[in-house]
Parts: structure tokens; C-alpha cells; sequence
């Protein structure tokens, strides 16, 4: 029988190789101002906002991918920090009411190379790097001061009024990986995360809606007058 404390040391050096199985990535989201945030706003029917998506590696023990992100050398000397990623936005829910329109709504980290993929449907955006030869940066963009790496914007356009539950996840199992290859797509915690999109009428529509309606209201009024005047005229006369 093997004792507790080898089979804690097995454990401990599963979890400190490079490809373990941690679970310490998610996606965060910030507006132009970065100002991070999962409530964005469209303040009227076409109109745009721009919501701006980051890796975020979530915990700081060693030989998670905190320290793959970072590129430490003296802990993990062969990572040196992202060598691809990427991000798919899902938007089904909407209906086409709020949507990503063309691909080139979908902007990337400029420090990224040109082998990237822009994907936008009525339904789902993606931004990632290809996986043709010649992928990826030339060397690994590590985390900022807050632990994160911009990876791109995604212009959204409000057709109607609507709130819209986007889900961001990886695009596919071997998106997002190190300079030496350590593919890191299974390490994202659960569930994926969300951001809401508000899309609202421009108050000059409200106010035009609400003279319509007024209008509306005073011909209906007008109509009515009219027919009991009619009615008592016609008594009137038989009287």
C-alpha cells in the first residue's frame, strides 16, 4: 500500500507540469474605457457599442496557468506566455435583434500577427488565430499587471429593442496554447461566462411613438364627438 505522502507528491507534480489539467482561465469583458463590466448598452435602434474581450488567468499557485501566462523562467522557462488564442461569442438568443454584422466588426490585439480568423453570423462572432503554418506571435504575449491579455473588440449593432445574454467560450480544443504548444482550451473554469447587451429605442423614436399614440388617441376622441353629436341631431329631428 503506498503511503499519503507519495501519493501527495504524485499529485503535486501532476499539478505542477505544464500540461495539467488545472481549471484557472476565463474571458472578461471591458468597454472602450476599460472599464471591465458584463452590462453593455445601445441606446438606440442601429447603433453600435464596442465591448472589448480578454483571457484572464484567474489563480496564482504555481504551475497553473498563471505562471504558463507569465512565462516565468525560472519556474516554467519553455512557456513564455500566449502563443494563440482566441474567443467565440455566442448570441444566439437574440433573434438577430443584436448582432456582431461582418467580420470586419471584429477587431483584433494588434501585438496578435495576421493569421487570425473573423467570423460574424446572425447568430455567433469568433476571433482566433489560424492554424495554418506560420500561426501565432513570434514570441508569447504574457499577462498584463491584472493577469489578463487582450485579445480583441467585437462591434455589436442593436436592431431592435431587446436584452440580449451573449456567452463567450473558446472556439474549438485547440485554440489557445503556449509557445511550445501546451494546449491550455480544457482549462477553463465552468460555467462560461456571460455579458447582456441592452438595446433601446433613441428617445427621439420614444417621443415620436408617443405623439403617434397621442394622435391616435385624439382622432378616437375627434370620432367619438362627432358620431354623438350626429346621434343627438338625429333625435333632435324626430323629436
Amino acid at each position: 500500500m503506498r503511503s499519503p505522502c507519495l501519493l501527495f507528491l504524485a499529485a503535486l507534480g501532476l499539478f505542477l507540469l505544464p500540461g495539467g489539467a488545472s481549471a484557472d482561465l476565463t474571458f472578461q469583458f471591458s468597454d472602450t474605457s476599460n472599464v471591465f463590466t458584463n452590462s453593455f448598452n445601445i441606446n438606440s435602434v442601429g447603433g453600435t457599442v464596442d465591448v472589448k474581450v480578454y483571457l484572464f488567468a484567474t489563480d496564482g499557485g504555481l504551475g497553473n496557468d498563471r505562471t504558463l501566462l507569465k512565462g516565468v523562467p525560472a519556474m516554467m522557462p519553455e512557456a513564455g506566455g500566449l502563443f494563440r488564442g482566441g474567443v467565440k461569442l455566442d448570441y444566439t438568443a437574440s433573434g438577430g435583434t443584436v448582432q456582431v454584422v461582418t467580420p470586419t466588426d471584429v477587431t483584433k490585439n494588434p501585438v496578435f500577427p495576421n493569421y487570425v480568423q473573423r467570423t460574424a453570423t446572425s447568430s455567433v462572432a469568433v476571433l482566433k488565430e489560424s492554424l495554418n503554418t506560420g500561426e501565432g506571435t513570434t514570441v508569447g504575449v504574457t499577462l498584463d499587471a491584472n493577469n489578463r491579455i487582450f485579445l480583441g473588440t467585437f462591434r455589436f449593432t442593436g436592431f431592435n429593442e431587446s436584452v440580449t445574454t451573449v456567452t463567450a467560450t473558446t472556439p474549438d480544443m485547440n485554440t489557445t496554447a503556449t509557445p511550445q504548444n501546451v494546449i491550455l482550451d480544457s482549462h477553463f473554469v465552468p460555467p462560461a461566462p456571460t455579458f447582456t447587451i441592452t438595446s433601446v429605442p433613441e428617445p427621439a423614436s420614444m417621443a415620436l411613438s408617443g405623439l403617434a399614440a397621442a394622435g391616435l388617441a385624439g382622432g378616437a376622441w375627434r370620432r367619438w364627438r362627432q358620431k354623438r353629436a350626429r346621434a343627438k341631431a338625429a333625435t333632435t329631428d324626430l323629436a
